[in-house]
């Protein structure tokens, strides 16, 4: 649950960086931007407040910023290969989400804050 609350917060912070943003720069810029400002507030957010880390390393912040594009590409092929079968690109994105909701989070306990 504390897992769910903090990617509410991460998750609806980037967003609001990512719909300001193509208001004014392209669609790739603005992906770039809100990445760089997931990655920090996520890193931190579910470092802290999930899994109680007081001090930060290298180490686990690499890790992080690999989870995160990891997320991102597994994120663009279940959701083309969910859309492959006739179903809406944004169901498709729905049905694909608390997958790696459980991937982000096993891969975070088990490899970047262990």
């Amino acid at each position: 649950i504390n897992f769910i609350l903090n990617a509410l917060i991460v998750w609806t912070s980037s967003q609001v960086v990512l719909h300001i943003c193509l208001l004014f720069f392209s669609i790739p810029i603005s992906v770039f931007i809100s990445i760089c400002f997931y990655i920090p507030l996520g890193y931190f957010f579910y470092g802290k407040n999930v899994f109680g880390i007081n001090k930060f390393s290298r180490k686990s912040a690499k890790r992080y910023i690999l989870l995160t594009f990891l997320t991102l590409v597994l994120n663009t092929m279940g959701t083309s290969l969910i859309h492959s079968f006739g179903i809406n690109k944004n169901i498709s994105a729905l049905i694909i989400t608390p997958f790696l909701a459980v991937f982000s989070y096993t891969f975070q306990k088990y490899f970047v804050f262990k």
